[in-house]
C-alpha cells in the first residue's frame, strides 16, 4: 500500500506492507490519516527513527528509504510500520 500525492507537497511518499489475504481497507484508511498528519506537521522522520502521533493515537517508524524510476521521473518512498489504535 502506497500513498500519491505528498510529493507535491515536498514529501517522500509513504508504503507499508500488510500480509495478503488481510483487509485492506483499515490498512488504506490508516495510511490515509497517517498521510494528513504527516502533511499537517511538515516533515516526515528520518530512516531509523520514529514520530509520536497522538492525534491518531499510533507510534510511526520509518524503516526504509528507497526511490523508484517510473516513466514519470525518480519518486521517493519511505516505508513505514504504525503501533496503536
Amino acid at each position: 500500500f502506497y500513498t500519491r500525492g505528498l510529493a507535491k507537497f515536498g514529501l517522500d511518499e509513504l508504503e507499508t506492507f500488510r500480509p495478503i489475504g488481510l483487509p485492506s481497507r483499515p490498512v488504506l484508511e490508516s495510511l490515509a490519516d497517517i498521510a494528513a498528519e504527516i502533511l499537517r506537521i511538515g516533515q516526515l522522520p528520518a530512516v531509523g527513527s520514529a514520530i509520536a502521533l497522538p492525534e491518531l493515537g499510533l507510534t510511526l517508524h520509518v524503516t526504509r528509504h528507497r526511490t523508484t524510476s517510473p516513466a514519470e521521473g525518480s519518486v521517493p518512498f519511505r516505508e513505514i510500520t504504525w503501533q496503536g489504535a
